[in-house]
């Protein structure tokens, strides 16, 4: 029996999807300052809500689902180096101004090996380099002056679950551009993923299936976005700058970066 592959994009929704503990953790959403603010209050849940649905209302971040047998298995996700309060305060820090920024790559244990995690790099690449071309419409063109992704990786695999493996990453056709000795930045030039998406092909060949595409992206609507603006202003909620939470951005003229 053939076996049912999905990647489509992250949504908001989608968040109720991921492992427990990436559900619970607003590290590169909301930085150091940001988390110990909504751990200290016990909204960390409702930050990390707050920030996805304002992040994919203006395009500035965004993600990929992996499912198979309609069950989540792994997800990516990516933004703009300016929107992720983690990226900043990584050590090996800032990303490139022409590039945005890999925040979260994870995929089950039992599918690992499988080639599942290098097709969702492939498919961030292919998200993260385009952006709407109206905010709350479909029609997308190439994000201008973006020409890569960057990541933070980790040479210590297991001892920081958020980082990503350096060793994958180099495998995927990421090139170390800062060392660093426990989290060195990476980057995957757009026109490098020709370098490797056969291999990627047939690695989910050996899986039997072919990966269908997934709905195109719909931003959160604006009531969801006007929602949590009233939560944070309520009195037993903590303010948007207290949670690190950026400014609306305008993403109709160049990212900012």
């Amino acid at each position: 029996m053939a076996i049912a592959r999905r990647i489509a994009p992250l949504a908001t929704e989608g968040l109720d999807l991921l492992p427990d503990a990436c559900r619970g953790c607003v590290r590169w959403e909301l930085g150091p300052l940001g988390v110990a603010a909504a751990q200290r209050h016990g909204c960390v849940a409702t930050a990390k809500r707050g920030w996805w649905e304002d992040a994919l209302l203006e395009g500035s971040a965004g993600g990929v689902l992996a499912r198979i047998d309609n069950r989540p298995v792994g997800y990516a996700t990516w933004s703009l180096a300016a929107r992720s309060g983690g990226g900043a305060a990584a050590p090996s820090a800032p990303v490139s101004p022409d590039a945005k920024l890999l925040m979260a790559l994870r995929v089950d244990p039992e599918h690992r090996g499988t080639g599942l995690g290098r097709w969702l790099v492939q498919a961030v690449v292919g998200h993260a380099l385009r952006q709407p071309r109206h905010p709350g419409r479909r029609s997308v063109q190439p994000a201008q002056g973006v020409r890569a992704l960057e990541a933070y990786g980790t040479h210590r695999p297991g001892d920081d679950d958020c980082l990503v493996p350096v060793a994958f990453l180099l495998a995927c056709g990421f090139e170390v551009v800062r060392e660093h000795p426990r989290s060195p930045r990476l980057r995957l030039d757009a026109r490098r993923l020709a370098t490797w998406r056969a291999d990627v092909e047939e690695a989910w060949v050996r899986l039997r299936g072919a990966v269908r595409p997934g709905p195109v992206l719909e931003p959160a609507g604006r009531t969801g976005s006007r929602r949590v603006a009233q939560l944070m202003k309520s009195p037993r909620s903590l303010s948007r700058a207290a949670l690190g939470l950026a400014p609306t951005i305008d993403l109709t003229t160049s990212p900012p970066e």
